[in-house]
């Protein structure tokens, strides 16, 4: 793995790991274990740590732990990780229907039309800039690898991911202004991550599907949501069917 990182204070009470503007699961996974690493151990004064795509933003109690010692924690635990040959990380892989091409994110793309300005039919997009024949083998690109889940957020639950397999590895460019509106269940992609939208919500990526399944239980009623109210954590696998 990449040793390169920074630590940036972002706040009176929250520091970033920063590995650098890179888009990979090796560089998610070394932030996933980071978090991970706090937790195991305990560290007094940590409140919540977040991984994104290439980063982890923490959370502390200064009245509890100074700056200083966690930066040298940080240090420390990211030399543990450097120095082990075999890793392991707890990942689900979670089974996602989908459905390609469906009427109503291709309401949502001819509303935006209407509204804001016309653009390209979002699957046709994402198969140019791709150099992919059309539909068939878009569908291919997703249903073939597995997905990891590098972050949860910009609404609550929504997960995002990038492709476990650089054979199917697509990416897009996002809506210039973005929707007003993204319909519930809608996949899309922008830049290299797709993300699953899990209410209605305002949006920039490339639709091109949808799944009917919850990704937000916010009273924990549904089985797959009594540990947590969102379905998704940062290093499960989707499995598109």
């Amino acid at each position: 793995m990449d040793k390169t990182f920074k630590i940036w204070e972002v706040g009176d009470c929250y520091i970033m790991i920063d590995f650098g503007l890179v888009k990979s699961v090796e560089v998610n996974i070394k932030a996933t274990l980071l978090k991970d690493m706090m937790e195991k151990e305990g560290v007094d004064g940590i409140v919540e740590s977040i991984p994104s795509n290439s980063s982890l933003v923490i959370k502390y109690d200064p009245k509890i732990i100074e700056l200083s010692k966690i930066v040298q924690l940080m240090h420390d635990f990211l030399d543990r990780i450097e120095s082990k040959d075999n890793l392991e990380i707890h990942s689900r892989i979670i089974e996602v229907p989908i459905l390609f091409d469906d009427p109503w994110t291709k309401e949502c793309v001819e509303d935006y039309c209407r509204k804001i300005k016309p653009i390209e039919n979002n699957i046709e997009l994402i198969c140019r800039e791709n150099k992919l024949d059309g539909l068939e083998e878009l569908k291919y690109k997703y249903l073939f690898p597995q997905h990891w889940v590098t972050y949860v957020g910009f609404t609550p639950g929504l997960a995002s991911s990038l492709c476990l397999d650089p054979r199917c590895d697509l990416s897009a460019p996002k809506y210039n202004p973005p929707r007003l509106e993204t319909p519930t269940g809608a996949v899309g992609i922008g830049g290299s991550n797709t993300s699953i939208y899990p209410l209605v919500s305002a949006g920039g990526f490339q639709l091109f599907g949808i799944t009917p399944i919850p990704l937000l239980d916010l009273d924990q009623r549904l089985d797959g949501f009594k540990d947590s109210p969102v379905l998704f954590k940062v290093g499960d696998r989707i499995k598109y069917v």
